[in-house]
């Protein structure tokens, strides 16, 4: 019965009749000038005072408006202050070319009034939220106030997300200056210069597509204030402490102008702060529906210790550091839709890592094996990372060309104990990668042609050394290129789009121990891929049919091999009056990626690895997803899914020397998983408070058979989390922040008699306090627990808090970083069959004074 319920609430927007007939789009315009005019107010009215619909312009001057059925007596009322009222009747637009609005300027004074801005406000797909209804005194960033934003969450490294989707652009002034590496502007823009944050719900960035369909990701925009725009923003920073030394210092340049962006940041570190992660490439493309290597408590991870990440401390406390980067991105907009951006990236950084591990293997004909193992860790990484982008973003023509140049120099020093055995070995891990993309869509007679070209070649030249032996060598190069034609036909609701897609790849593999005589491999791959997908959209709903056939021919060391590969995926989606439901089932045929078919060894630290296919098969998946999202009275909005997957797959090993004993472990051959999710928010703002209430509960379940130490081993596990969280700002003077996390992992291996549980549990609690016009204080306190079978509980607590001054252009803040001095974190796992535990040393009590320079 229960379950009969549960299906009932999702499938019951799916059988909702909503009384609207097709949409219609249309564009207001500047009649001097030509160009879009955003936030406008578009009115549908029947007769002269009823309205039907509603809606506000976008940037670009565009709208949309469902119709109704009946489409007698309707006139369309555009109205924005400084422009005179336009009303036309809906018939004489429909019949217009462009479906063009054009206003005329007039020249409106406004009588002496006040007003008071509201927190949040939404006009038809855009929501803006005042930054100063959200911002704190001790707000260092934007980032500090877009994690307190209802729906918009940013994980601990950056990314940002609105309703659990991450976006799909971040745009400045509505231009896309830094792309996929926006973390560079929410770590770096302070809030005081930015008047709102806008969220453009359903937002396409591809103008041409916009009347073809609706996306279903957001973007957000950063609106900054008059005082910000047309000037360079100066900003520096430094801090020292601690003892031995540690300090930071950063620096950064920024100008804003109409048509010209620039941001130059640099930054040097060494308490712990890995600020490379603002120079992280997000994730801004489309989400991955399903991956058969990634099922959520698949076997790659079902053993894997549970840990929870909090957004309170950005601080590693088992970086031991130097760490600096300089970025320079600069955006020249052309034209309207024309844009020039480069990015130029560089970093480097030393990290020193120190721990303890002991490990406990079972192997059915040597016994058990034990290891003790104490590592002295040292890495130095440099790298660029560069790339250069034209856009043309028109109304009829997409073109977007990106070419990429990334270096990355590798070099390791580990200095361990083994069994009380010392050794130390040198590793040499260089990589280049050059690639070059390009993308084109056009409009011809109504219908939508696509092309795509890329190119990239990758070279890494490898080498390590273990004292007392002759340097190992690997050298790899791969060479790809590859080529896609689409078109897309539009009749009425129905919408069809073939897409061909040809790729080639070269790889070659060189080892050896002896420089003049390597061992080589080469191999070549040839892929083609036919697929056709079948759109309808009507009323709100979509329904989408993709099958898919893929060719590939192999050239391998070991002979030719050729493979017909079928997949197909479909997908309903409904939107209906406060949300939308979602249901996605996809099938598909994969091969592994060429490289995988050289298992080869590779010497990693003490470890000799061995990996590769022992089956060279077809992998096969199946996957369902249910999702659905909307409103519920008091705004509170909710997220609901559930979803399940089965995978056969080929064998793919790893087997391990240590101290010349093999231990060996595999990934199963069949797999299957199901999962469920709540999330849910609500957020209330009164004329002095603002309360932020999160919740989410997940619990998925996974079985199958694994492969280990030689023994085909069946598995079942299930695991329940949930998390919640509290924000409480009471007023600029105090708030309150609190967040719990918790997890509850069920095994069962094999014939044992009991299951495996492990369990953890994360809880964080901050406060601030404004004492006076120019002082405050701020505490954030963190526990975590974790317990697991064979091991002592976890039990930790860390306490960290900061004082700050600020004045004029002058803010002093102390930070008091690890006060309860908890030198090591731990740990800890086991499968049933093999365990370890793992103890890395902290750093300690540190004070840390930042002295900052605003312009």
């Amino acid at each position: 019965m229960i379950r009969r319920h549960l299906l009932f609430l999702f499938l019951l927007p799916l059988t909702l009749t909503i009384a609207t007939a097709e949409e219609w789009c249309g564009v207001v315009r500047d009649a001097e000038t030509g160009e879009g005019i955003s936030t406008v107010q578009i009115l549908l009215l029947r007769g002269e005072s009823k309205v039907i619909r509603q809606t506000i312009s976008r940037e670009d001057g565009t709208f949309c408006l469902d119709l109704p059925d009946s489409k007698s007596d309707l006139t369309v009322r555009a109205a924005l202050i400084g422009y005179r009222t336009e009303v036309v009747r809906l018939d004489t637009l429909l019949m217009r070319e462009g479906k063009e609005i054009l206003l005329h300027r007039q020249d409106f004074k406004l009588p002496e009034v006040q007003v008071r801005a509201r927190a949040i406000e939404q006009h038809g797909d855009t929501v803006s939220y005042r930054t100063s209804a959200f911002a704190q005194a001790m707000d260092t960033k934007l980032e500090d106030v877009l994690v307190r934003l209802p729906d918009v969450t940013v994980s601990a490294d950056g990314m940002i997300s609105y309703k659990g989707r991450s976006i799909n652009r971040f745009y400045i002034e509505n231009l896309d200056l830094l792309g996929s590496r926006y973390t560079l502007a929410s770590r770096n823009i302070r809030p005081e210069d930015v008047a709102s944050v806008q969220i453009y719900e359903r937002h396409e960035p591809i103008r041409l597509l916009r009347e073809q369909s609706r996306s279903d990701r957001a973007a957000l925009n950063v609106k900054l204030k008059e005082s910000a725009k047309k000037r360079w923003l100066r900003d520096l920073s430094g801090a020292v402490g601690g003892w031995p030394p540690i300090g930071k210092v950063s620096g950064s340049l920024m100008n804003f102008q109409p048509r010209r962006q620039t941001i130059l940041v640099a930054k040097g570190d060494n308490t712990g702060d890995d600020i490379i992660f603002e120079t992280r490439v997000q994730n801004i493309g489309m989400g991955v529906v399903f991956n058969p290597y990634q099922l959520s408590g698949g076997p790659e991870n079902l053993f894997a210790e549970r840990k929870i990440y909090s957004t309170f401390f950005g601080r590693d406390r088992r970086r031991d550091n130097q760490t600096a980067f300089l970025s320079l991105n600069h955006l020249i907009a052309l034209s309207d839709s024309e844009t020039l951006r480069i990015n130029l990236n560089g970093f480097h950084d030393r990290n020193r890592l120190r721990e303890e591990r002991e490990s406990h293997y079972y192997d059915p004909a040597l016994g058990s094996i034990d290891l003790r193992e104490t590592t002295d860790y040292l890495s130095r990484r440099s790298a660029t990372e560069n790339e250069l982008t034209y856009e043309q973003n028109g109304e009829e023509l997409y073109l977007k060309d990106i070419l990429s140049v990334r270096y990355h120099h590798l070099t390791t020093e580990d200095n361990a104990a083994v069994n009380g055995q010392p050794r130390t070995i040198d590793m040499l891990l260089p990589s280049l990668r050059l690639s070059n993309s390009l993308t084109a869509k056009k409009l011809l007679g109504g219908h939508l042609y696509t092309a795509a070209l890329g190119i990239g070649y990758s070279s890494r030249p490898q080498e390590m050394t273990l004292a007392g032996e002759t340097p190992y060598r690997l050298q790899s190069d791969d060479l790809t290129a590859t080529l896609a034609l689409e078109g897309t036909f539009s009749i009425g609701h129905h919408q069809l789009s073939p897409q061909i897609r040809g790729g080639l790849e070269s790889y070659e593999l060189r080892i050896g121990e002896q420089e003049q005589d390597p061992r080589k491999v080469h191999s070549k791959e040839l892929t083609s891929n036919l697929s056709v997908e079948y759109r309808y959209q009507s009323n709100g709903l979509e329904l989408k049919l993709t099958p898919a056939l893929s060719a590939r021919l192999q050239d391998l060391p070991g002979g030719r091999q050729q493979h017909l590969l079928p997949g197909v995926s479909s997908s309903i989606r409904h939107d209906w009056m406060g949300g939308r439901t979602l249901l996605i089932y996809s099938f598909s045929t994969s091969r592994p990626e060429l490289t995988s078919y050289f298992p080869h060894m590779i010497r990693v630290g003490l470890t000799d690895y061995r990996e590769g296919i022992t089956d060279q098969g077809v992998t096969r998946s199946h996957n369902l997803l249910l999702r659905q999202e909307g409103t519920a009275p008091w705004d509170l909005s909710y997220v609901l899914t559930g979803r399940g997957g089965h995978v056969t797959a080929p064998r793919i090993y790893r087997l391990s020397v240590r101290e010349g004993k093999r231990i060996r472990s595999y990934l199963p051959l069949a797999h299957s998983a199901l999962s469920g999710g709540l999330s849910a928010e609500l957020s209330k703002y009164f004329s002095g408070p603002m309360i932020t209430l999160k919740g989410t509960v997940g619990w998925d379940s996974s079985k199958g058979d694994t492969y280990q130490q030689g023994l085909m081993i069946p598995y079942r596990g299930s695991d329940l989390s949930y998390g919640a969280s509290l924000n409480w700002m009471g007023s600029t003077l105090m708030t309150l922040e609190y967040g719990i996390e918790s997890d509850r992992s069920r095994v069962h291996i094999g014939d044992r008699a009991t299951d495996l549980i492990t369990r953890s549990l994360e809880q964080t609690l901050r406060g601030t306090l404004l004492l006076g016009a120019h002082w405050g204080v701020s505490a954030d306190l963190q526990h975590r627990y974790s317990s697991s079978p064979l091991y002592d509980p976890i039990n930790q607590v860390f306490l960290d808090g900061k004082i700050y001054y600020t004045r004029d252009k002058l803010r002093l803040q102390i930070d008091l970083t690890n006060l309860t001095n908890v030198r090591s974190e731990y740990y800890r796992r086991t499968d049933g069959i093999n365990s370890s535990s793992r103890c890395t040393t902290l750093r300690g009590r540190e004070v840390l004074l930042t002295l900052t320079l605003k312009r």
